[in-house]
């Protein structure tokens, strides 16, 4: 058998062998010839919803030597945890460490696989 031949008998075959599935709602279960790019852009597509910001918070010290005191002495300061800041800081370092040690590796095995 020559090998266009047999390609034109694995493509008869392959679409004739579709699964047919039950239909549990309109359109479920409808086989229709979908490409790669369209199946990964309905599977990856992401959709974008507006919300509200969250309000500013501050914490209010008292501290009527501050230059920025109100007139009560209180001075509004941003509602930051430091220690929170640096451990997502350091997490998030670490796992573009790990990334990266990732990929290095992969790009070794390709090269030395490229050797063999």
């Amino acid at each position: 058998m020559s090998a266009p031949n047999a390609r034109a008998d694995f493509r008869r075959e392959l679409q004739s062998a579709q699964i047919k599935l039950r239909r549990t709602r309109d359109g479920h279960g409808m086989a229709l010839p979908v490409s790669r790019a369209q199946s990964l852009r309905a599977t990856t597509a992401v959709k974008a919803t507006t919300g509200e910001e969250p309000p500013d918070q501050v914490k209010l010290i008292f501290d009527p030597t501050h230059p920025d005191a109100d007139e009560n002495g209180y001075v509004a300061m941003p509602d930051v945890e430091l220690i929170t800041e640096m451990v997502d800081l350091m997490t998030a370092t670490r796992a573009y460490e790990a990334n990266i040690t990732s990929i290095e590796a992969t790009k070794q095995m390709v090269d030395k696989a490229l050797e063999i």
